[in-house]
């Protein structure tokens, strides 16, 4: 802060006073026509460098006068009309340069050009603030001669002492000019005089903006998506306040468990700077691995040291398929092949799109299927309704089945999103052994002393092979046994033959053996046979009549 003041109390109220003192001088009063200034006048910082030639006599000094003014050729005078004669004498101070072109405060100085001894007048004081700024702190002073006496002040003087007044004026608006009228008296024979000065702040002041920049997040993702289904991701990163928040950055902390479909952010992401009132806008897609809650917490920082976080969260369901399968373990050949099919969801999610496929094995046909099942390409296919979580839904099919064995049953289940679900079921398909035993002798009556031959011969007319396959034949004592022969080899013992076994006999196969006997004594001959196998739990036994005569 510096106080910029300049005083006319040498020259101006020298001047002033001396018109005074010499009241009845030849020239009582200070004449301010100037032939050597531009304006004709003596006026402000002039009273310093030329106060003209009038003025001579009381500095007692030279006349000053420009080269110009010398070399400027005479003119003719113009006779002119009087002009009334100016009661005031006026002075010009220009603070603080003393120039009014560079000068930020004027004060213009009227003051009567005689006073009568003992008699109040008035003088006034004109400051004007010449600058479209406002000015601080403006003081004037006017120091007095010594006998003035102080009437009265329009305002009112912050500093009184009859001669020295000060006026303290406070902040002036730029181009404001402030009267100041002052009243006051001078004995007979006292010098008057009046030195003004006057001062203001010329501190320079620059606003400026406080800003406070600040920083926002927020994160949006579904409440809940299937574990199929894109997980989209939002994040804006703010700056509500009122500066730029510098070098922003997000920070994703993706949760584990989570993949990016898309390749976009996963880790830390340059946003740059952010204005006042700007966002960034940040989208990325996850896919997650498994079913879960997945929580994302990302964090944006900025400069200076600004930090915001958000949290969002996202449950991955999952539809789960289960199949089980329930049917016969034994079949006989001839009869459908039936199952029990159970589909349930016991996932999180529902089910869509359900599919159950039934692989047709070799060599079987559809017979039957429940809830609109379709053969369709060797497979028995039904399209389901949604399964919600905890739902089930139970399925039958019957299969023809045209060959003997083990048939293995394969049924498969799928719905959007559910991982594959498997069953199998195993049947097997076995044929009923029907052994047709024959007994046939050749030559029926025999006479006494010659043979006959018994023809034995088991058919197989089921459906399943036979095995071992064992004959037995027996003769009354009124025969004798002569040979035996056939599909296996026999063993005698008396009248007693045993074939050995058969080791199989497939359906529609036939099996012969032969027994030759000799008629010993008129009789009425039976002879006796007996078929055993593994897969009977009883004999088969036929008798064949023949009678023996002499």
């Amino acid at each position: 802060m510096r106080k910029s003041f300049l005083s006319l109390s040498t020259l101006s109220a020298a001047l002033l006073c001396a018109g005074f003192i010499n009241a009845h001088a030849a020239e009582p009063y200070y004449n301010p026509a100037n032939p050597a200034s531009a304006t004709g006048k003596t006026t402000g910082y002039e009273l310093y460098s030329t106060i003209g030639c009038p003025g001579q006599a009381l500095l007692n000094g030279a006349c000053v006068t420009t080269p110009e003014a010398k070399a400027a050729p005479a003119k003719q005078a113009v006779p002119k009309a009087a002009a009334p004669a100016d009661p005031w004498l006026r002075s010009y101070l220009f603070v603080p340069t003393g120039v009014k072109e560079t000068s930020g405060l004027m004060v213009e100085r009227l003051i009567p050009r005689e006073v009568v001894a003992g008699q109040p007048f008035d003088y006034l004081l004109k400051v004007t603030n010449l600058t479209p700024s406002t000015l601080k702190d403006v003081s004037v002073s006017d120091v007095c001669g010594d006998n003035f006496s102080l009437i009265s002040s329009t305002p009112q003087t912050t500093q009184a002492n009859n001669n020295h007044l000060q006026w303290d004026l406070g902040e002036m608006a730029g181009k404001e000019t402030r009267d100041i009228t002052v009243r006051g008296a001078y004995p007979a024979g006292a010098p008057a005089r009046s030195c003004v000065s006057a001062a203001y702040d010329l501190t320079s002041c620059q606003a400026f903006n406080v800003v406070e920049p600040k920083l926002n997040l927020t994160v949006t993702a579904p409440a809940e998506v299937m574990r199929c289904d894109p997980i989209p991701v939002r994040y804006v990163v703010s700056n509500p306040g009122t500066g730029t928040s510098r070098e922003a950055a997000l920070t994703a902390n993706t949760p584990e468990g989570l993949g990016s479909k898309d390749g976009t952010l996963m880790g830390v992401a340059a946003l740059g700077d952010l204005a006042a009132g700007a966002s960034r806008t940040v989208e990325a897609i996850f896919m997650a691995k498994a079913p879960g809650t997945y929580e994302f917490k990302p964090v944006a920082s900025a400069s200076p040291a600004l930090k915001a976080e958000a949290a969002a969260g996202t449950k991955v369901t999952q539809p789960k398929l289960e199949v089980s399968k329930t049917g016969r373990d034994e079949v006989l050949l001839g009869r459908d092949v039936a199952y029990t099919i159970k589909v349930a969801n016991t996932g999180d999610a529902v089910a869509r799109d359900v599919v159950v496929e039934e692989t047709l094995p070799a060599g079987a046909s559809l017979a039957s299927a429940s809830a609109g099942g379709k053969a369709e390409q060797g497979k028995v296919v039904w399209r389901l309704p949604d399964l919600k979580p905890g739902e089930s839904k139970e399925l039958s099919v019957a299969l023809g089945v045209h060959n003997l064995g083990m048939v293995t049953s394969a049924t498969r289940a799928t719905a959007y999103c559910a991982d594959v679900a498997h069953a199998t079921a195993k049947t097997d398909v076995k044929g009923i052994p029907a052994v047709l035993l024959e007994v046939v002798d050749m030559v029926d009556p025999v006479e006494v002393g010659k043979d006959t031959t018994f023809v034995i011969t088991a058919t197989n007319q089921g459906s399943a092979t036979d095995v071992n396959l064992r004959i037995k034949a027996v003769l009354e004592d009124s025969m004798s046994l002569v040979s035996s022969e056939g599909a296996t080899a026999g063993t005698a013992t008396g009248n007693t033959v045993e074939f050995a076994p058969l080791p199989a006999l497939a359906p529609g196969d036939k099996a012969t053996w032969k027994v030759t006997a000799k008629a010993g004594k008129p009789a009425d001959h039976r002879f006796f046979v007996e078929m055993t196998s593994d897969l009977r739990n009883r004999p088969v036994q036929e008798t064949e009549a023949t009678t023996l005569f002499k």
